[in-house]
Order: C-alpha cells, then structure tokens, then sequence
C-alpha cells in the first residue's frame, strides 16, 4: 500500500472514531434523520446520468466503441461518500450510492441490460482494501434493476493508480490489464465503476469484455468530472 493511501485510510478511521456522528463532507454534527452528510451537503448530491466524450476508440473499434456515463458530479460531498466507502470501512454507502445510479439510469431509460459487471482491482489491492467498491456497488446495482449480476472481469496485472497520471500515461498504465473470467456472449453489459475520469480504465474493461462475446457495453460511473474527459 502507497503511503498517500495508509494515510487516507488511517485518516478515515480517526474520524469515524472521533466524530462518528459528524457530516463526511463539512464536519458539522448530523441532526435527526441525517446519515453520512448534513442537509447542506446533500443538497449537492444530484444524481442526474450525464454522458461524456471520452477516449477515441482505436481505428476498427468504431462501431463497437462503449457509451460513457456517470451519475454524480466530483465535488466535496461526493468524494466525501466515495472516499467513505473506499477508506472509512462504510460499506453501507455501497447501497446509497448504487441507488442513486439505478435512480438516474432509469430515469433516463438507461437500465436495460443482461448483466451487470464491475470494473475489478488486481487481487493485491484487494487484499489490501478487504474489498472492491465498484463491485459492491455494481451487486447492489443488479438487485435495484433486477439484472444478473456477474464479476466477469479479472485485472491481470497490477497498476498504478491513475490520479495525477496523463492521458498517455493512464492509457498505458492499463493496457491490456483486464480479461474476461466468462464469456459474456450476445449480451448488453452495464460496466459499473466508482469514479469516471479520462475514461483509459473502463475503455480498456469494456475491450475485454467485447472481446468475450458481449454485444454493447455501458460504461458508469458514480461519479466524474465534465472537466475531466477527453473527446
């Protein structure tokens, strides 16, 4: 584990034990029926399914090229949820958050689907962490929607985290990092992960997963940034 993320981790954990009642985002002590944020700073957690432009897919790839959506924009309160989940040991969020993003897909007619898949960790980081967010988001996902759920995909090489990476630099750090555990033959996939950025990571998850037979692949994400995403 990288010292930035023991110092996250361990971060979480005094807070949660010091103030477990406090709001995740601005600190302020939870009122009555308030759970993980203040009234302020849920009223910025809007779940509406935006979709971006990110990656161009490489020539030949056209035509099977992912769509890419996320439900949340980045800002405090949604980090606060995400890093929460990720670092705080709060695997409740898992359904808080995947009931936000089965609220936006089917608000917009999104939900439809065969399966539903995460975006896997390498098994070191898993064993590090005791746990994959996006997978626990992607479980509770299916149950909202009614869809199998399916943990297709394994990463078959550790990588570097891409916060603070180019998009070079994040394009080849996940080149080929993923590969298809089952076939996922003639099915419409909903590739699920927790944060959307350049996009190089669930492009290259969705590449194996049409490679293993799926016939369209939809790419979300909890949360991104508008800023973030190159066309």
């Amino acid at each position: 584990m990288t010292v930035p993320r023991l110092i996250e981790r361990v971060w979480w954990a005094l807070v949660q034990f010091a103030v477990p009642d406090s709001c995740l985002a601005c600190g302020r002590t939870l009122g009555h029926n308030q759970r993980h944020l203040c009234h302020r700073c849920r009223a910025n957690v809007r779940p509406d399914l935006r979709f971006v432009k990110v990656l161009r897919a490489a020539p030949g790839e056209q035509q099977d090229a992912p769509s890419f959506a996320y439900v949340l924009r980045m800002n405090d309160a949604t980090r606060a949820l995400i890093h929460a989940l990720k670092y705080g040991g709060r695997s409740s969020l898992a359904g808080e958050l995947a009931a936000l993003v089965a609220a936006a897909l089917s608000k917009s007619g999104y939900a439809s689907g065969d399966v539903v898949v995460p975006v896997p960790l390498h098994s070191t980081r898993r064993r590090e962490r005791g746990f994959n967010q996006s997978a626990l988001i992607a479980a509770r996902l299916a149950d909202l929607l009614a869809i199998p759920f399916a943990d297709a995909l394994v990463r078959t090489r550790p990588t570097r985290a891409q916060t603070g990476l180019g998009r070079r630099e994040r394009l080849l750090n996940v080149a080929r990092a993923f590969a298809a555990r089952t076939r996922v033959d003639g099915q419409s996939v909903i590739l699920v992960d927790d944060v959307l950025t350049t996009g190089a990571t669930l492009a290259e998850a969705a590449r194996a997963l049409r490679s293993a037979g799926a016939i369209e692949v939809r790419c979300v994400a909890v949360a991104g940034k508008p800023t973030e995403h190159a066309s």
